[in-house]
């Protein structure tokens, strides 16, 4: 279950995102990183998990997986 409240920070594109509304946010936000990486989005994403991962994040690593699964089902339709 996704909680209703994330900071979710991309440091590499430098954005940072405090959502809220919990599965739409991230379907909204899935729709955006899509939209600028394309079909290259759901890896995209699993790499910024393994960095939480390393950084001990669970919380974050477990949003960005999140996403990357919601991305991967967006990208089927491209």
């Amino acid at each position: 279950m996704v909680p209703s409240h994330w900071i979710i920070v991309n440091a590499g594109a430098n954005v940072a995102l405090t959502m809220e509304g919990g599965k739409e946010a991230l379907e909204k936000l899935a729709r955006e990183v899509v939209a600028l990486y394309g079909r290259d989005a759901p890896k995209m994403l699993l790499d910024r998990a393994a960095v939480a991962d390393e950084y001990g994040d669970n919380v974050q690593a477990k949003a960005w997986r999140e996403i990357a699964a919601i991305a991967a089902r967006l990208c089927r339709s491209l």
